[in-house]
């Protein structure tokens, strides 16, 4: 009777956390994570005209990529302010994860999302710091996602140093740091972080090519529709080393040169 009964609740624990495991979404083991961005810059006096393409593979058989158009004006020396129109695929949010037989991931490779995108990033050269060419930013970025309805805010610190020659830059180094806040959605205060670290090699003034490394950490969590239906809650993470590829061009609209 023992025995039966210690089997029965072995079975019963089973059970629970089986359906656990059926409904609540496991944490991604940590990968290396390839990406590749092209910007292209052209300036016509303060005004700067910015294009960029972004592409990115996830260890999970994700896949994402993006593009953002739009301008900078420089209306002050040491702030540019942009407006942006943005159009991504293959991001993932919290009601992605959904039962139609089981539980699962909906795949959301082909599906576009627009967005407005608002920037405000404030510089400074750092001449205190050893070797004075450094220059400090803080870059906020405000996106609406038309398509989700979601707003979000960016926020992120960064520090370059630019190693001359001649004068002239042919190298730079940069730090940052990134978060990810959502405005009008979710339960959790911080849905990304990113700590990167790169560098740019100056081909020419047109033309930088460079690469960088980041750790990524990304969180997911229970919408109400979720918890009405199931009676849980659950946050899931995907950690990831990401490995990138950068090219910038810059132009200089009206020149003699173009």
């Amino acid at each position: 009777m023992i025995r039966r009964a210690g089997a029965l609740w072995a079975f019963a624990l089973w059970a629970a956390n089986s359906a656990r495991a059926d409904n609540v979404p496991q944490d991604v083991p940590r990968a290396v994570d390839p990406e590749i961005t092209v910007r292209a810059f052209a300036r016509a006096g303060k005004i700067s005209i910015l294009g960029e393409l972004a592409g990115g593979w996830q260890s999970d058989s994700r896949s994402s990529r993006s593009l953002l158009a739009g301008a900078y004006a420089q209306p002050w020396p040491n702030l540019k302010l942009g407006a942006f129109y943005g159009l991504q695929y293959g991001q993932r949010h919290d009601e992605d994860w959904v039962k139609t037989d089981v539980w699962h991931w909906q795949d959301v490779s082909g599906r576009a999302e627009h967005l407005l995108v608002l920037d405000a990033s404030p510089r400074a050269e750092l001449s205190f710091l050893p070797g004075e060419n450094w220059v400090g930013e803080f870059k906020t970025r405000f996106a609406f996602n038309f398509t989700q309805g979601q707003q979000t805010l960016r926020l992120r610190p960064g520090l370059t140093y630019f190693w001359l020659r001649d004068g002239q830059a042919f190298l730079n180094f940069f730090a940052q740091y990134e978060i990810y806040l959502p405005v009008n959605y979710g339960t959790k205060t911080i849905y990304e972080t990113w700590a990167y670290v790169g560098a740019l090699y100056h081909l020419s003034p047109r033309v930088q090519v460079g690469g960088y490394g980041a750790l990524k950490t990304q969180v997911w969590g229970n919408t109400p529709a979720f918890t009405a239906t199931t009676g849980r809650t659950f946050l899931v993470e995907a950690d990831s080393t990401v490995v990138g590829l950068l090219a910038v061009f810059q132009f200089e609209l009206g020149s003699n040169s173009l």
